[in-house]
C-alpha cells in the first residue's frame, strides 16, 4: 500500500466536505499544488468513469 494512501483526509470548505489527496511524496499541509481537492459530486463523477481514469493513467 502507498505511503500517501493514509495522508487522504476529509476536510471541510465553506460547509461542505472536501476529499484531499496528496499529488506528491511529501505534501505540505499548506501548499495547495500538493493536494487534489473535490467534493461530493466530483467524486461521484470520478467513480463512474474510473476506468477510463485508470486508462488514461497508464498511458
Amino acid at each position: 500500500m502507498d505511503d500517501t494512501a493514509s495522508l487522504v483526509k476529509v476536510e471541510e470548505f465553506k460547509g461542505k466536505p472536501v476529499l484531499r489527496i496528496p499529488l506528491v511524496e511529501q505534501p505540505e499541509p499548506d501548499v495547495s499544488w500538493h493536494w487534489l481537492s473535490f467534493g461530493k459530486n466530483k467524486a461521484k463523477a470520478i467513480v463512474k468513469h474510473i476506468e477510463a481514469i485508470r486508462k488514461f493513467a497508464e498511458e
